[in-house]
């Protein structure tokens, strides 16, 4: 919740955060399937029950002193408490079905359909939940090296995004812009110009 409430105090407009589910087939946000890097190597969140995780202590990792304490969150306590002073980039970790399709409910529960983008390296899923809430805005990540022709050709024909993202490097030819999120992680943004819906568009980095 701290980070979030960070980004409110900063003026952020947008946020990203990762959902998956708990054994008990609750959305909880948390990057990592294994929870080695907070102090539990042993733990996966797939395998624990809500009420377990929301026990941990997920923050001491980063700070002890500021941030000991601080709790796993649930997509929707995040929903409640920000509702709609935020655009939630929601990135799905698992190809299930089943965990789109809960995204999409809470989305609807909360009144928050226009305030969303579903991302997910699953195409499959993002080709779903265009099937469920064509309406919702969806984005393919690309790992790297997956920027080729023949998947903007397929996410164009699908109706999956109009921009690719791809992670950490590509190559000075294709004269990508950059930029780095808290975690030191850097994107690259690809300029691109496909054919969506039979219509030649230009999307800029």
């Amino acid at each position: 919740m701290a980070a979030f409430r960070l980004a409110e105090r900063m003026g952020v407009g947008e946020v990203e955060l990762d959902v998956q589910f708990s054994k008990d087939r609750k959305i909880v946000i948390c990057h990592d399937r294994i929870l080695f890097r907070f102090g539990y190597p042993d733990l996966c969140v797939p395998e624990l029950m809500l009420d377990e995780l929301l026990a941990l202590d997920m923050g001491s990792w980063f700070s002890p002193h500021l941030y000991g304490g601080e709790r796993m969150l649930t997509l929707d306590a995040l929903l409640s408490v920000f509702w709609n002073r935020f655009v939630y980039h929601i990135e799905i970790k698992s190809p299930e079905k089943e965990l789109s399709e809960a995204v999409i409910d809470a989305l609807r529960t909360h009144r928050l359909w226009d305030r969303a983008i579903l991302t997910s390296f699953y195409f499959d899923v993002l080709d779903g939940v265009r099937a469920l809430a064509p309406e919702l805005r969806v984005g393919w990540l690309l790992r790297e090296g997956e920027w080729a022709l023949p998947n903007i050709q397929r996410a164009a024909a699908a109706g999956i995004c109009r921009q690719f993202r791809a992670w950490r490097t590509m190559p000075p030819a294709y004269g990508v812009s950059s930029s780095t999120d808290q975690s030191g992680r850097t994107t690259q943004f690809l300029p691109c110009s496909v054919a969506l819906r039979g219509k030649h568009q230009e999307y800029p980095a």
